[in-house]
């Protein structure tokens, strides 16, 4: 009875940490570009304050939800790092190759994350995809045991997890070429100028990237899905509707 309670009282306080998809987008994507296309102009304020006050929400929002869930984790800092090199890239009025590095650097850094997690205890792969809201854990488990099957399954996540990281290998190529077309040259421009038209280039990647980064990431990221599920059916013999919580 007592575990019971304890249970629920769980999953209560997990479903109120739980992010809220819309509203990070919005946080994140969609009210930054906003203010960093509009800002100066109907805000009334400078371009370095427009940038400012861009990308103070996602770093805001980064704040508020670590406080809110206490959970801090090296992909969560590496896009802290992130914003802040865009500030300090922005305040020194560096563009075009400086930012096409910058965009190619990140997910390169978090796929070696990644690929180092793999000969962790803890793969990537369980903190993204292998958890107890999506599969049947305890079930899979016993199955594995009953088979002898630890060291087949430890090596299929790390597979899964190497698999996971060469999607940000391909992010990072992506990332690259985008930005060498986003981010142009801002020489012969006064500072105004050269401010505004930045602002307007960070905002154009935001928007480009959510389409032609994120669209493969996907179709890699269900890639990778089938790809597990088909190894864990063949380790537990269990099919796979019977894998994955309904």
């Amino acid at each position: 009875m007592n575990n019971d309670i304890n249970k629920k009282t769980e999953d209560s306080v997990s479903s109120q940490h739980e992010e809220n998809p819309l509203l990070n987008i919005l946080i994140n994507i969609i009210l930054p570009v906003l203010i960093l296309n509009k800002g100066s102009k109907f805000l009334h304020v400078s371009p370095t304050v427009t940038v400012a006050l861009a990308l103070s929400l996602p770093l805001g929002y980064g704040i508020y939800d670590y406080v809110r869930s206490r959970k801090l984790n090296i992909f969560s800092g590496l896009g802290f790092v992130n914003i802040l090199v865009t500030g300090v890239l922005v305040i020194l009025n560096l563009g075009g190759m400086w930012f096409a590095a910058k965009e190619a650097f990140f997910p390169l850094l978090i796929g070696i994350a990644v690929a180092a997690s793999a000969y962790s205890q803890k793969p990537f792969i369980k903190t993204l995809i292998y958890t107890p809201k999506v599969f049947n854990i305890d079930q899979i488990n016993q199955e594995i045991t009953n088979r002898n099957a630890h060291n087949i399954f430890q090596g299929h996540l790390k597979n899964s997890t190497l698999f996971l990281s060469v999607s940000f290998l391909v992010s990072a190529i992506l990332n690259f070429a985008l930005a060498v077309r986003v981010f142009k040259p801002l020489e012969g421009l006064d500072e105004v100028a050269r401010q505004e038209t930045l602002n307007s280039q960070i905002a154009d990647m935001h928007i480009y990237s959510t389409f032609v980064i994120m669209i493969p990431m996907m179709v890699f990221l269900v890639a990778i899905l089938f790809y597990f599920i088909k190894g864990l059916t063949r380790i537990t013999q269990i099919k796979s509707d019977d894998l994955m919580k309904s």
